[in-house]
């Protein structure tokens, strides 16, 4: 391994508030009989997130424990996917122990290197105290790392905490037009947020579009608060009935 994977690998995580985070078995290759199958990130190789995901679906079978010491491994070599993935199966406890700390050390990791999935997934953890302590400042610092690197997911994060004020000064409109890039982005819960929003007095981004509508795009796509509020609205009438949170009647309110 080069100086300069040490270096990276020995570097403080500023996602995770500059602590040293080193994957345990980063730097290692795989062990066992993956050593004599496995080789990955060299010249001519795959990448090592794409070599555990085979091991993964072909072979013997599934084998997520060598995957994720090829996934620590590639995360050694500075491969952010890699990382992403690692933290994955360590915080669903996905074939290994579930470990928060863990996947939460190869979020910033991947974050840092930038995987924006991985500053929205760390956002999460810190939001919901989930192995860390709840830090609102951080997480909205985390979620507009992702969004301004085009994960829709972060992007509608940071809608609600600048429509509820968390983490920062509130910013409704602010908010109402990155939850309307989340679902343009296809990331179906942003659409139904924003017929919520919309019943709640906020003016929709398409002038002339009920909530109906933002939630029935919700349900297209899949979202199923968007499916559950349409349901709601064909039993109680024509909208969602809802009472405005806010004085000004933009949706002031933590939204799903």
């Amino acid at each position: 391994m080069g100086d300069a994977t040490r270096l990276w690998l020995g570097l403080a995580v500023c996602s995770l508030g500059c602590v040293t985070a080193r994957p345990p078995g980063a730097a290692t290759a795989p062990s066992g009989g993956a050593a004599a199958t496995i080789a990955c990130a060299g010249p001519g190789q795959p990448t090592c997130a794409s070599m555990a995901a085979r091991l993964r679906r072909e072979g013997a079978g599934d084998d997520p424990e060598t995957a994720i010491r090829v996934l620590e491994y590639g995360c050694g070599l500075r491969e952010a996917r890699a990382c992403y993935n690692a933290g994955l199966q360590w915080v669903n406890g996905d074939g290994v122990a579930h470990d928060t700390a863990r996947a939460a050390r190869l979020f910033g990791l991947a974050c840092d290197g930038g995987m924006a999935p991985g500053c929205t997934d760390l956002g999460m953890m810190f939001v919901n105290a989930e192995g860390l302590v709840r830090d609102d400042v951080r997480a909205r610092g985390l979620y507009t790392r992702a969004c301004e690197g085009g994960h829709m997911r972060g992007c509608s994060e940071l809608a609600v905490m600048l429509l509820n004020g968390e983490g920062g000064p509130r910013d409704p409109a602010q908010g109402l037009q990155l939850m309307w890039r989340a679902c343009q982005g296809a990331h179906a819960r942003a659409c139904s947020q924003i017929g919520v929003l919309v019943s709640r007095g906020a003016p929709s981004p398409i002038p002339g579009r009920s909530p109906g509508y933002w939630l029935s795009e919700g349900c297209q796509r899949g979202d199923a608060l968007g499916c559950s509020m349409i349901a709601e609205m064909g039993s109680q009438g024509p909208a969602p009935q809802m009472e405005p949170s806010g004085g000004d009647g933009r949706g002031a309110v933590r939204i799903p």
